[in-house]
This record gives C-alpha cells, structure tokens and sequence, in this order.
C-alpha cells in the first residue's frame, strides 16, 4: 500500500528533491506527453563523439507545445521505463538506473498485464507489427479473425539481392507449388523460370524452351547449400 508517510519522510530528508516533489504535487503532476512537459532528466546517459571518446550526458527538455496533462484515469494507466531509448543512447553505469531498466518494465506487467503497451495511453503513434497475441489489457482488437501469423516474407525480403529472392523462391515452390507462386507474385520474379527450375531436381535448362537458363540465374540441385548462387 502506498504511505504518505513514507512518501513525505523520504522527500523531507533530501533536499534535493523539492523540485521534484513540488512538480509531483502541482497541476504538472501527470503530464500528457513527453512532448507536453518540461523534462528535467535524473539519469545519466553515455555517448561517444566525434573522436570515439566516451562522455556522460544528461538531458534536459523544454516543451514547445505547450503544458498538458492526463485525466486521473489516463493517469493511473500510464507507463514509463528508462529502458525505452532509441538506437544511438547508451546506458550509465549508474546502479539506480540499471535497477530502474528491469524494474520498471516489470511494474508496468504486473500492474497493467502484458499488454500494457496497447492501452491508448501508451499506445506508440506509429503501429507496430508484431506476433504477439492475445492476454491480459488486449485493447485493440486483438488482429480480430486474422490468422496467428504475419505474411511478411515478401516485404521483408525486398532489400536482398535478385539471387537469394531467387532461391527463397524457389525453396517455397518445392514446398507448396501453390505458395511458390504467391511467392514468385509478391516477390515480381520470373514464374515461369522459377518453376522449371523448382522442378527439374537442378536440371539447368528450361522445360519450355531449349534454351539454357542464364549463367546468373543458375541453381544447383536440391539438398546442396550453394543453391541459386551467383556473382552479381
């Protein structure tokens, strides 16, 4: 249970904490947004600059737009971890915070459930795409009817070079000629080479044509590891 007394003893023997505590206690108390607060940081945080040479840093913030704040039961379901940082910040060797990285994200867990990134107050602006599914505080429909999977191959394989597009494509037709071809649709390849070739047991011509199959576009048999390598 919480104890005002607690609270107040702790406060009133540093000092250094009056700011803080009459930010707490005064309208500022449950700001809306980070980006709708002063932000006056506690930690310590590390970078490296321009010379690979290790500084400490830590962050203080004024709002441009503006003070706003939660409603009390916006409030009470807000959820905040030092763990949350973008690529680039680091972590100080402070024990306060290295404590706070674990503890924080298991609060929030215990006290919201699992899914305490999903209620509306915490929900990120950008959705996120994930596997994660159903539990405890699930607000947003839970992908509804979808199935328990995300068909993303396609997209995520689209930085790849035009061989290994080729041979996943190809692994995909032996597995199921039907979602090869799904496969071979969303990727934009060539159906017709990808089928001869899923097909012919590394066979390097073309069943439809006499033609041989263009010395970059070559896959060896299946079962090898080498499968549709090539130099360009």
């Amino acid at each position: 249970m919480r104890s005002a007394q607690n609270n107040w003893d702790f406060w009133t023997l540093l000092p250094e904490t009056f700011h803080q505590t009459t930010v707490v206690m005064s309208d500022r108390g449950i700001p809306s947004s980070f980006r709708h607060m002063h932000f006056y940081g506690e930690h310590t945080f590390s970078f490296y600059n321009e010379k690979n040479e290790r500084v400490w840093c830590k962050f203080h913030f004024k709002t441009q737009q503006g003070i706003k704040n939660l409603t009390d039961a916006e409030a009470e379901q807000a959820a905040f971890t030092p763990a949350h940082v973008v690529p680039g910040i680091g972590f100080s060797p402070d024990k306060f915070l290295q404590g706070r990285l674990f503890v924080y994200g298991d609060a929030q867990r215990y006290r919201l459930g699992v899914n305490y990134n999903q209620i509306p107050v915490n929900r990120p602006k950008v959705e996120v795409s994930d596997y994660h599914r159903d539990g405890l505080m699930r607000t947003d429909g839970n992908y509804g009817g979808a199935p328990a999977y995300s068909s993303n191959t396609a997209r995520n394989i689209e930085p790849v070079t035009e061989n290994v597009k080729y041979r996943h494509a190809v692994h995909c037709y032996w597995a199921d000629p039907a979602y090869g071809e799904w496969i071979i649709a969303a990727m934009g390849l060539d159906s017709k080479f990808v089928s001869s070739t899923g097909g012919s047991e590394g066979k390097q011509t073309d069943k439809n044509s006499s033609s041989e199959i263009p010395p970059r576009y070559r896959c060896k048999g299946r079962g090898e590891s080498a499968l549709c390598t090539s130099s360009f």
